[in-house]
C-alpha cells in the first residue's frame, strides 16, 4: 500500500478500558513506550509479538515510525530480530512476572535498557531507553582497562604503588624480578626496610626519607632519573636502577594519597652491554689508524694544512687554504692555549716530538677531546722546516671513562681504576694495538711492606700508603695511560703510547716519587716492579700479559731479599 494510503494511527483515548489521564506525559516521555500484542504459534508457544501503540520517543530512540508499524508484528518489521526478545517478552506474558534487561538490538543496531511488564492477558508494554553510548564507554573503559593490565603486566619497567607510609601496595611483575623478590615478598615491604640495602651511586647508604616516593609525598612534586642500588636476594648483589616518582592526588585534596614509581635496571647498561658496547665501538672507529686525523705546519707561512679527518675532529668545514697558527689556536678552549703553544714553540726551537691532549670548542658549544701528536722535521739546513703530526678524537673515550667511574668500576680509596675498571678498558687498548701493530708496555707494581705497615702502625697508615702510591703513579703517567690498582697491594700502569718516552724512563721517574716521598713521609713507601712488552707481531691477552710482568715483579722480590740476607 502507497504511503498515502495508510492512515496515520492516532494514540488511543484507552487501554483495555482505561482512561488515558496521562497523555501529555506519554507524548512527551523521554523514554520509550510500546504496547505489544504476544502471538503464539500452535504449540502455544510465543513466536511473534504485534505492535499496538508507541510514543514519540519511541520513534526517536528506535528509527522506527509509528504509522510504518503499528497493527504489524516485529519479524514483519524486523525480520532478523533475536530469538532472545520474543522468548523474554513471552516469559512476561506467559508469568505475569516483570523483568528488567540490557541488550543488544542487532537490527536497530543499538543497546537498549528495557522494562517489560505484563498489561492484560496476551499484551505487554516495554518502557525503554537508548544506552548505547553508555554500553559503548564502558565497553571502551574494559578495553581502555585491558590494555593497561596487559601493558602493567608485560612492561620490561617496573612499575609499584606506595601509599603515605612508603609501603608497596601494588607492583607488576617486572617490579619483583627486577628487585629480585617474588611477589609475595614485596608487597608490602617499606621503603624503610633494611634488606633493601639501599645505596646512593658514590656506594653511601640511601636514607629512607630520601627515597624518591618519600620526597613526591613531601613536595608534592614528580621526582625523576634518580640513580639507586638495591640488593637484589635472588642475585646476591646489589643491581642499579633509576627510579621516577610521581604523586597521585584525589579530585580537590592537595595531598598525595599515594606515589606510583617506575624504574629501569640500568645494571647491565652501565656494567657491560648497551652502554659500553656502543663506547667500545665509538672509541675502536676513533682510534683505527686510517681514521686518525693528520697535520703538517709550516713554521715559514705559519699556517697548518689539515686532513679532512681533522677538519671533522675541529668540527669546522675542510677547506683548500691553510689555516693560520692564530686562527687554529682559537679552536682550542682558552685555558689550553698555554700548553698549546708551549708545545708548539719548544718542538720549533729544539725538535723532538710532543704529546698534548686538547679541548677542542665547537662551534655549537660542545667539547671535544683530542690527543694531538707532533714531530719536528729538518731540512738540509738543519733548521726545522716542518711539524708533522696526528689528532685523535678520544671523546667518546672521555665519555666511556666518566661511565665507567659512574658504574663504580674506581677504586674508592685511591682514586685509580679497580681490577674491573683497568681490564674494561685495557682490553679495548690490546685490540687496538692488535690491530694497529702499536706496541705496548705493562708495568706491575706490588707494595713490599704494606702487611708490615697494616700490623705495626695500623690500617689507616697502610691506607695512607696506597694513596701515596697511587698519588706517584698519577706524577709518573700521563692520561692516556691507564693506571689501576688491582689487589690489595698490587698496582699496574698499561703504557698505550711509547714513541715520545721510553717505559724504563718513565719505571725511573716513578722511583723517583717514591723516594722523594720517602724523604718526607712515613712508614716507608717499598716497591717492586715488574715490566712487560705487548708485541702486536705477537700478540697476547691482557691477562697473559699481567701474569708476565708479575713473574718478573716478583723476581725482583726475590733478588731483594736474597741480597738484604747478611752473609756467611
Amino acid at each position: 500500500m502507497a504511503e498515502t494510503d495508510t492512515p496515520t494511527p492516532a494514540v488511543p483515548d484507552t487501554l483495555d478500558g482505561v482512561p488515558l489521564d496521562f497523555r501529555a506525559v506519554f507524548q512527551h516521555m523521554l523514554n520509550g513506550f510500546a504496547l505489544h500484542e504476544m502471538l503464539f504459534d500452535a504449540q502455544g508457544r510465543p513466536c511473534d509479538y504485534r505492535f499496538l501503540a508507541v510514543n514519540p520517543a519511541f520513534e526517536t530512540l528506535t528509527g522506527l515510525r509509528a504509522k510504518d508499524i503499528l497493527g504489524r508484528t516485529v519479524l514483519e518489521v524486523l525480520p532478523n530480530t533475536e530469538p532472545f526478545w520474543i522468548e523474554t517478552y513471552g516469559r512476561v506474558v506467559l508469568t505475569g512476572q516483570p523483568c528488567r534487561i540490557e541488550n543488544y538490538s542487532r537490527e536497530l543496531e543499538r543497546y537498549y535498557d528495557v522494562a517489560a511488564y505484563r498489561a492484560a492477558p496476551g499484551r505487554f508494554v516495554a518502557v525503554f531507553e537508548d544506552i548505547t553510548a553508555r554500553k559503548r564507554a564502558e565497553e571502551s573503559l574494559r578495553e581502555s582497562e585491558a590494555r593497561f593490565r596487559t601493558l602493567f603486566q608485560t612492561m620490561a619497567q617496573g612499575v609499584t604503588y606506595q601509599d603515605p607510609a612508603g609501603r608497596i601496595v601494588m607492583a607488576n611483575p617486572a617490579a619483583a624480578r627486577i628487585l629480585g623478590l617474588t611477589m609475595d615478598e614485596l608487597l608490602g615491604r617499606t621503603v624503610r626496610d633494611p634488606r633493601w640495602r639501599a645505596l646512593r651511586e658514590d656506594g653511601v647508604e640511601f636514607p629512607a626519607e630520601g627515597h624518591p616516593s618519600m620526597i613526591a609525598f613531601r613536595t608534592g612534586k614528580e621526582e625523576h632519573n634518580v640513580l639507586m642500588g638495591v640488593f637484589s636476594p635472588r642475585e646476591g648483589r646489589v643491581r642499579w636502577i633509576r627510579v621516577h616518582a610521581i604523586p597521585e592526588y584525589r579530585p580537590g585534596e592537595k595531598t598525595p594519597f599515594r606515589v606510583f614509581s617506575t624504574f629501569d635496571d640500568v645494571t647491565e647498561l652501565k656494567m657491560t652491554q648497551d652502554a659500553l658496547k656502543e663506547r667500545e665501538r665509538e672509541l675502536l672507529q676513533a682510534q683505527r689508524i686510517g681514521q686518525l686525523g693528520y697535520w703538517s705546519y709550516d713554521p715559514l707561512t705559519q699556517e697548518f694544512r689539515f686532513s679532512e679527518e681533522m677538519y671533522r675532529i675541529f668540527d669546522r668545514e675542510p677547506r683548500e687554504r691553510g689555516v693560520s697558527r692564530l686562527e687554529c689556536r682559537q679552536y682550542v678552549l682558552p685555558e689550553d692555549w698555554p700548553a698549546f703553544d708551549a708545545a708548539m714553540d719548544k718542538t720549533l726551537s729544539s725538535g723532538g716530538v710532543f704529546h698534548l691532549d686538547l679541548r677542542v670548542a665547537r662551534p655549537g658549544g660542545a667539547l671535544r677531546y683530542v690527543v694531538m701528536r707532533g714531530e719536528a722535521f729538518a731540512g738540509s739546513s738543519a733548521r726545522i722546516c716542518r711539524l708533522l703530526g696526528t689528532g685523535l678524537d678520544i671523546t667518546e673515550r672521555k665519555r666511556m671513562e666518566e661511565a665507567i667511574r659512574t658504574l663504580s668500576l674506581v677504586d674508592d680509596l685511591t682514586g685509580l681504576y679497580n681490577r674491573r675498571g683497568f681490564f674494561t678498558l685495557g682490553e679495548q687498548q690490546v685490540k687496538v694495538a692488535a690491530r694497529s701493530g702499536r706496541e705496548m708496555f705493562l708495568l706491575f707494581a706490588d707494595l713490599d711492606n704494606l702487611k708490615v705497615v697494616n700490623d705495626v702502625h695500623g690500617h689507616a697508615a697502610g691506607d695512607q700508603v696506597l694513596r701515596d702510591a697511587a698519588r706517584a703513579f698519577r706524577m709518573t703517567y700521563r692520561d692516556s695511560d691507564i693506571i689501576a690498582r688491582i689487589g690489595g697491594d698490587e698496582f699496574v700502569a698499561l703504557m698505550v703510547d711509547t714513541d715520545d718516552v721510553a717505559p724504563d724512563t718513565l719505571t725511573a721517574r716513578l722511583r723517583e716519587h717514591i723516594a722523594t716521598r720517602n724523604r718526607t713521609g712515613t712508614p716507608s713507601l717499598e716497591m717492586s716492579f715488574g715490566l712487560a712488552r705487548f708485541d702486536p707481531g705477537e700478540p697476547t691477552t691482557l691477562d697473559e700479559l699481567v701474569r708476565r710482568a708479575d713473574a718478573l715483579m716478583y723476581e725482583e722480590k726475590r733478588r731483594k731479599r736474597s741480597q738484604s740476607r747478611p752473609h756467611a
